[in-house]
């Protein structure tokens, strides 16, 4: 399991990145704040020359939060398949849930992964 928290900045908007006319946390960045929990999870059983890449994702945001709220990011692999990894992660403002997710992400070697794309 891993949790972090993240301040929500004026950059962190729907108005900001034009997913909407609101100053509240987007879609967009939360989406974000779950992946980079799942990626930093990962992180901690990959073995070294390997990293993992996002496959997958899939948000609820269920609740606006206001610029300067600090949601609350827990992240928990529900399922490991070889190389694939399931997440399970939820947002909190405070106690109230304001976004799930189930993130996949895959553990790949970086080399190998990286000649393919050059």
């Amino acid at each position: 399991m891993l949790e972090k928290i993240f301040e929500v900045e004026e950059k962190h908007t729907a108005l900001s990145v034009g997913s909407g006319s609101l100053r509240v946390l987007s879609t967009p960045y939360l989406s974000a704040f779950m992946e980079n929990v799942g990626f930093e999870l990962v992180e901690k059983i990959v073995e070294n020359g390997e990293t993992s890449v996002g496959t997958y994702i899939e948000v609820k945001h269920l609740k606006a939060s206001k610029v300067g709220s600090k949601i609350r990011i827990i992240g928990k692999i529900v399922e490991k398949n070889n190389k694939r990894i399931k997440i399970d992660i939820k947002a909190y403002e405070n106690e109230s849930l304001v976004g799930e997710c189930l993130h996949e992400r895959v553990i790949i070697n970086i080399e190998k992964f990286m000649s393919k794309i050059y």
